[in-house]
């Protein structure tokens, strides 16, 4: 059930937009972290999904096009960009990007409240009665580790 709330949370992060990128990538690096979330919401908007492990959703690779269209829907002129990546470099976009799930977490839920992880999680919360029925023992333990 603890593996659900963890899996839950991870999740939504991705949904949110709450990844780190690897500043010494030749695509990500130029970017700051604001842009580069940017980017990554507007291919997840065009279809195009982190999937939390380095990859994409159910191997849907975006072409340069449409890394194009996602840097102007960020705000950002894709004329800016003097190398893009190849085919192969595509697939590998997101191989060292990593989910920013304690940044979301203290964000949306600070105080880990039964209220706001509910809240946060939204439908995901619906599966994990058997967190949320135990949530006066396991809150404190996740306290005290952060």
């Amino acid at each position: 059930a603890f593996a659900d709330l963890v899996d839950a949370i991870l999740a939504d992060s991705i949904t949110a937009g709450s990844l780190d990128f690897p500043s010494e990538h030749p695509f990500w690096g130029p970017f700051t972290l604001e842009q580069d979330r940017e980017i990554a919401g507007a291919l997840a908007s065009l279809g195009y999904r982190f999937d939390g492990l380095g990859g994409w959703v159910d191997g849907r690779v975006p072409a340069q096009r449409d890394l194009s269209l996602a840097l102007g829907y960020a705000g950002l002129d894709p004329m800016r960009i003097r190398q893009w990546p190849s085919e192969t470099e595509m697939t590998e976009l997101f191989r060292d990007v990593q989910v920013a799930a304690a940044e979301h977490l203290a964000a949306e839920a600070g105080d880990l409240t039964l209220g706001e992880l509910v809240s946060m999680l939204g439908r995901r919360a619906d599966g994990l009665a058997e967190v949320w029925n135990h949530w006066g023992r396991v809150r404190p333990l996740l306290l005290e580790e952060s």
